[in-house]
């Protein structure tokens, strides 16, 4: 070894040493020999967290998982076209690229454009903390192509931080990302408005080719107390849905800056709202002139009473959505019974609809609140900040991502 490196180790391993910090090694990057899903897997195994494993150029077809564990590590295609990978592992609900978030540093995948998913095979699955305490992924800059249809092309449970600057295809009775959250454990969770604890769905492009059903074809479906922020989206004929039904529903939701595009005269609406509390405003819509609305229902089925549109933290009452400056094509509609015989959404309990934002709202999402607790919203930052590895930020949330940059001012040479 050269004798200056040794003794700037040396050097550096007494100053750490002495402060009590523990001994680092600078990140990796691992070049898969090939796209092919043994030469990325055998990659990934020789990483560690920190690492970048570089995917080439070329197109494979995977007939079995790709598996990076709890490894907290970048995962890199050549780019959108150029690293072209097919999904074609047998089963069913199989995610092509598992991955579990780690807790104090950041996954991330991206430059790959992904083919040929289904319902029961999916891209991407994450699973995450349960009151998303995890360091925040990210998913950016991929395409998602499903050449049948229904189709899932993302999985992710209690997965916290940013999928971003995607481009995700499906066709009729397709649910493009399925979010899901922790069920009756967050319900009892402190939800943050404005935080980074959930997941963040920013400036994507979702296409929907084939159906004029609006009931077809969702681009994003939240269920099980799952939090989420959906916002500078395009959606081309697909909605967002926060689930009730027999599932448990939805828990917390931001939808705003988002723009829809219909060509179907067919198309009825572009929130389904069957859960949860929230906020939706400054969303805007294109397109044929047909009725398209902020639909807000019960929905019939095993479990709905327990988890209904604007209830608040162990379901008690009330915590509404707030509704504002959206398109007039974007028109509030709430169910009067016809949905469900029992039940009925009513105008300033579970919802508040204005055409401005309100300076004051109520909201019981926290331990802390009660029925009388009052607030003013605030967005989180956009862009969604990220460091200088391409890593969300997670300033101002409960927990923070430490990321250890090498010496600029150091060569190496051997």
């Amino acid at each position: 070894m050269n004798t200056s490196i040794f003794r700037i180790r040396y050097i550096t391993f007494l100053i750490l040493g002495t402060v009590g910090v523990p001994s680092y090694s600078w990140a990796a990057t691992y070049k898969a020999a090939s796209c092919s899903q043994s030469a990325v897997q055998t990659a990934i195994d020789s990483a560690t967290n920190g690492d970048t494993v570089t995917v080439p150029a070329g197109s494979c077809t995977w007939t079995s998982i790709v598996n990076i564990g709890s490894k907290a590590i970048t995962l890199q295609g050549a780019g959108i076209g150029q690293t072209n990978i097919t999904h074609n592992v047998s089963g069913s609900q199989v995610q092509l690229i598992q991955f579990s978030q780690h807790s104090t540093s950041s996954t991330r995948i991206t430059g790959f454009s992904f083919l040929n998913g289904s319902y029961d095979h999916r891209f991407i699955g994450c699973s995450g903390d349960q009151r998303y305490l995890s360091a925040p992924m990210r998913i950016d800059n991929n395409t998602f192509t499903a050449s049948a249809s229904p189709a899932i092309l993302l999985d992710l449970f209690s997965c916290r931080g940013l999928i971003d600057h995607n481009a995700l295809t499906a066709s009729n009775n397709s649910e493009m990302i399925h979010n899901w959250g922790a069920g009756t454990a967050g319900w009892s969770a402190d939800v943050t408005p404005g935080s980074t604890n959930a997941l963040y769905v920013e400036s994507n492009t979702f296409n929907n080719g084939t159906s004029g059903d609006w009931g077809a074809q969702s681009a994003i479906q939240s269920y099980d107390a799952a939090r989420i922020v959906v916002r500078y989206n395009t959606f081309n004929d697909s909605q967002v849905d926060t689930h009730g039904g027999s599932n448990i529903g939805t828990r917390w939701f931001e939808f705003y800056e988002n723009t829809f595009n219909t060509k179907f005269t067919s198309w009825e609406q572009s929130f389904d709202i069957r859960a949860g509390s929230g906020v939706i405003y400054n969303n805007h819509k294109t397109g044929v002139t047909n009725n398209p609305a902020i639909m807000l229902r019960y929905e019939c089925r095993s479990g709905d009473a327990g988890y209904r549109v604007g209830e608040g933290l162990n379901r008690a009452h009330w915590s509404p959505v707030y509704v504002w400056g959206n398109d007039a094509s974007l028109p509030v509609a709430s169910a009067t019974g016809s949905e469900c015989s029992s039940e009925s959404i009513q105008s300033g309990v579970n919802f508040i609809s204005s055409s401005s934002k309100p300076s004051s709202m109520k909201r019981l999402q926290q331990s802390t609140e009660n029925a009388s607790t009052t607030y003013s919203y605030v967005p989180f930052t956009y862009p969604f900040p990220l460091d200088a590895n391409g890593l969300p930020k997670t300033s101002g949330t409960t927990t923070s991502v430490t990321t250890l940059q090498p010496p600029t001012n150091v060569r190496v040479s051997l």
